[in-house]
């Protein structure tokens, strides 16, 4: 359930990918001070076989967190239900730190959701390098997703509030790799890694001061 469209690959060749499993996460929440989560929305666990092909091992995961109350899905196509989370998390993260707008506040600009659908017109892009694609429908269901979290602060905006490292490699950076490997370009998500970059550099410095 890491971030990152790649690590469960990573994962796979050190432990087999018969050993691994791949997830995403649904659900809006932050911490408010130490021990304390403030929860808003949603709570979903999506998770499956990198090959696609559930085995005895996958369904007992499945058994485990039902048994202990916690919604889950067991998908057949995990990558693709990775890709098109990444949609969001590569816009409206970058956006929300570099504009440092909560969720409904981008939605409700029309200038920042035009650059939140040109931010994932790049992801579909980067998905279709490995074979992965994403309909086009799925730009609108994103922004129509997003519209029911009100003021929720995406986990990156959360970082950089709490002065913490910045996911931009995970969520804008294998965009612009896979892109660049195939000859296509990523202005938007090269933009915001550059802007990100910058101000992760910033963060760093502070702490060590």
């Amino acid at each position: 359930m890491q971030n990152g469209i790649d690590n469960p690959e990573k994962l796979g060749r050190l432990w087999g990918e018969r050993r691994t499993l791949a997830g995403v996460v649904y659900i809006g929440a932050q911490i408010e001070s130490p021990g304390v989560i403030a929860y808003s929305n949603g709570g979903k666990i999506v998770f499956g076989p990198l090959d696609g092909d559930p085995n005895e091992a996958t369904e007992a995961v499945e058994r485990v967190l039902s048994a202990a109350g916690i919604p889950c899905e067991l998908s057949r196509n995990i990558r693709k239900v990775q890709w098109a989370k990444l949609l969001w998390n590569a816009s409206f993260c970058a956006i929300s730190c570099l504009a440092r707008a909560n969720v409904n506040q981008i939605v409700e600009s029309e200038g920042l959701t035009q650059l939140a659908l040109d931010c994932m017109s790049e992801v579909r892009a980067a998905a279709s390098t490995r074979g992965i694609e994403l309909r086009h429908s799925l730009f609108d269901e994103t922004i129509a997703f997003s519209r029911g979290l009100g003021d929720f602060k995406p986990s990156m905006l959360q970082d950089l509030e709490a002065r913490k490292p910045l996911e931009y490699e995970a969520f804008n950076g294998i965009v612009i790799k896979l892109l660049t490997q195939t000859g296509q370009s990523a202005p938007i998500n090269q933009s915001f890694y550059a802007l990100l970059q910058h101000l992760d550099k910033k963060l760093c410095e502070e702490a060590q001061r």
